[in-house]
């Protein structure tokens, strides 16, 4: 039998696999379709994509969130939350559908809204394994979750690079959305092994909707503000320039986002069972921020050192366009990682009305700020840095109530980031100036692998040299999640 803390560090590390795993094969399927589809059909689907992506997130109205933080349930009201939840499903599905003429009104593309309709389904399918995906999480059971998340990240990949590789322009991307989550509702289902009850029990529904509604409403507008920047430019400056600014934000966020969204699938449970505790709360809150900052910092400024180069080398001067926002969107990616480790604390203390008025403040601040820059500068170039620019002053104010929660001061945040900060900048100069002063073409395959390998290795000297004792700690750490 193993112990709590065991079947912790199992998790974690099943769950950095995953998300390892997933991160790469996405990043190489996402990659592999820019050959073969441009910026336009790319755009088309930019706002079609927002629509489901806005309903799946306020589909389980929190409560997926909310089976994992109670501790007593059974089984009626787990069957009584699951055809809650197919009833939205189905309720969703049918508003999305009837959306399509009103996409193509905004986006002036009749392709847009035709895709609404082809990706309505997905919000059907997705009720039907919310129920299974809680259940799995709240075990810690992450192999399980990689083995069907592989699958279907996997199939539906190859099966969207073969259409767009036949001339299926945008339907390849919406095509693949449907097979992944189908592949994905199946392995669920499978791997739960739970299966519902012809129950309902209105009680039940209540009992948990006192938790899960103020979390829906903070997802719905923090999801609906995140990808307001792209309505927003789908409307004002066409498709063509909202695909390239979707490409970028999604080829440095999304490895981000999954990275942010795995550990935290592990971190929720983990501080819920300790939710009374505070003190241990906020040592596993700086340890893990520590850790973020650690992997993501050294990431995220190579990227902006080397944005061009890797853009010419991996996708072409055909997408040249997207440099700056790859460059402007690497800060963001920083600013988002370390935002999301303490989302998990406010959902393990309970704080989900504060969470809710955190997020309503600063997601109307970046809505009406995207806008304002939209329609004054016109450039898709000023957006990106308008939404970075708001989204660190939304990480600031969310420390500032994190500190009042878990009993701890800035200072602390700032030892716990400074070493891998110091040095990644540190190494980030020596290089932008080496790459000013080449006169030879940096995108040659063994010069830019070496000047990167080269980074990172400086960067790693330079810490350990600096901070011996923070290095070796977090080296030991990730040996202890790979072994």
């Amino acid at each position: 039998m193993s112990t709590p803390k065991e079947k912790s560090t199992q998790a974690l590390r099943w769950n950095i696999v995953d998300q390892t795993l997933s991160q790469g094969l996405n990043l190489s399927i996402n990659i592999v379709l820019m050959w073969y589809l441009i910026d336009l059909d790319f755009g088309v689907v930019v706002v079609p994509m927002v629509v489901l992506g806005f309903f799946r997130v306020i589909q389980d109205l929190g409560y997926s969130n909310a089976l994992i933080h109670h501790r007593d349930l059974d089984q009626s009201d787990l069957s009584s939350v699951f055809w809650f939840l197919i009833f939205l499903g189905f309720l969703f599905t049918a508003i999305m559908y009837l959306m399509a003429p009103v996409v193509s009104w905004w986006t002036e593309n009749e392709y847009s809204g035709d895709a609404v309709r082809q990706l309505s389904p997905v919000i059907a399918v997705t009720s039907l394994y919310w129920i299974s995906e809680s259940l799995l999480i709240k075990r810690l059971q992450f192999k399980k979750i990689f083995m069907a998340n592989l699958i279907a990240i996997s199939v539906s990949g190859i099966i969207a690079i073969y259409l767009a590789a036949h001339g299926w322009a945008y339907h390849s991307l919406v095509i693949k959305a449907l097979v992944h989550v189908v592949l994905v509702c199946a392995g669920y289902f499978i791997l739960s092994g739970w299966w519902p009850s012809f129950k309902y029990d209105r009680g039940s529904v209540q009992k948990l909707g006192s938790y899960s509604f103020p979390l829906a409403i903070e997802q719905g507008l923090s999801e609906l503000a995140k990808n307001f920047d792209s309505i927003i430019i789908s409307r004002f400056l066409g498709s063509a320039s909202v695909g390239l600014y979707d490409r970028a934000y999604k080829l440095v966020t999304y490895p981000v986002r999954q990275f942010s969204a795995g550990y935290n699938k592990v971190l929720f449970p983990i501080l819920s069972d300790i939710q009374d505790e505070r003190m241990r709360q906020s040592e596993i809150y700086l340890r893990l921020l520590e850790m973020v900052g650690f992997l993501v910092f050294p990431a995220s400024i190579s990227l902006f050192i080397f944005a061009e180069p890797l853009t010419f080398f991996i996708l072409g001067s055909g997408w040249s366009g997207i440099i700056p926002m790859i460059k402007i969107f690497s800060i963001l990616g920083l600013v988002m990682s370390m935002s999301a480790v303490g989302n998990s604390v406010f959902l393990a203390t309970g704080e989900t009305k504060l969470q809710m008025k955190i997020t309503v403040f600063t997601r109307i601040l970046l809505m009406v700020a995207i806008l304002v820059s939209c329609l004054w500068f016109r450039k898709v170039e000023i957006v990106a840095l308008v939404y970075t620019a708001v989204m660190c002053l939304s990480l600031f104010i969310e420390w500032n109530f994190l500190e009042k929660i878990l009993h701890f001061n800035f200072e602390k945040i700032w030892n716990a980031l400074k070493p891998s900060m110091m040095s990644s900048v540190l190494v980030a100069a020596i290089f932008y100036f080496t790459l000013k002063m080449w006169n030879e073409d940096v995108t040659r395959v063994v010069l830019l692998i070496s000047l990167m390998l080269a980074y990172f290795v400086l960067y790693f000297v330079f810490l350990k040299l600096g901070n011996r004792i923070f290095f070796t700690q977090n080296v030991t750490l990730l040996k202890k999640f790979i072994q």
